[in-house]
């Protein structure tokens, strides 16, 4: 009975007494011996003993309750132990009476690895946080390459028209963001058209210096007018 009441191949179900959790009925049994043996006229039969993990159970459950009175007002119960391994077993008992004497009561305990039951609900879980992983990193990616090819290339733009409001070609010609080129069409293009006014304006002035109508002062460029040899100012 206790074999068909198993939760799984791999679990157990036992009956434990009120002595000191004595193992009553199991539903896992090892064969002791091997066959008949005869000795001196008498047959000595194989015995059924409990297996190890019947054993384990329950030395679990009296670590866990200690005595037979503490695991009756517990239950049911339920409650995680590694009894066999390193990994956890869900562990629940209840009292199976079956006389009005408590002394003659009987705990109901039974052990399934937690695997079997959270399995699928863990390794859905750990699939779930992989992806997750996987999408923060992307989308991480992401940002950099967009900060690389946008942000990066318009921030060096904004700064070389800071410049060109000074008039400091010399050092946007330093700098290189005439030469820069993006990836991005659109950006691209307007690095294309800044450049190419940059470079029409900077030939403008210097040819009205070459003529003597521009002259630089401190890096800044400054209008003036020629003057005739009388000192008067020749409109």
């Amino acid at each position: 009975m206790l074999l068909k009441a198993r939760p799984s191949k791999t679990g157990v179900v036992a009956l434990l007494d009120a002595r000191n959790f004595t193992i009553a009925a199991t539903s896992n049994n090892a064969i002791s011996g091997s066959g008949i043996t005869v000795t001196d006229g008498s047959a000595l039969f194989d015995t059924i003993e409990p297996d190890a993990l019947t054993l384990a159970l329950r030395e679990s459950v009296y670590r866990k309750y200690n005595t037979f009175g503490d695991a009756a007002s517990a239950s049911p119960s339920f409650y995680e132990d590694a009894i066999e391994g390193s990994d956890p077993w869900i562990i629940g008992s209840t009292i199976a009476s079956m006389s009005d004497y408590p002394d003659e009561s009987l705990l109901l305990v039974a052990a399934v690895h937690r695997s079997e039951i959270f399995g699928a609900v863990d390794a859905a879980r750990s699939h779930s946080m992989k992806i997750s992983i996987g999408i923060a990193a992307a989308v991480a990616v992401l940002v950099s390459c967009v900060y690389i090819a946008v942000v990066l290339p318009l921030t060096r733009l904004a700064k070389a028209m800071e410049t060109l409001t000074k008039l400091d070609f010399g050092t946007l010609e330093q700098s290189n963001v005439l030469e820069s080129r993006s990836y991005i069409w659109e950006l691209r293009k307007v690095q294309v058209t800044f450049a190419t006014m940059v470079k029409a304006l900077n030939k403008a002035l210097a040819q009205r210096n070459a003529t003597g109508g521009v002259s630089k002062q401190g890096g800044s460029v400054t209008a003036t007018r020629p003057h005739d040899n009388s000192g008067s100012e020749v409109v």
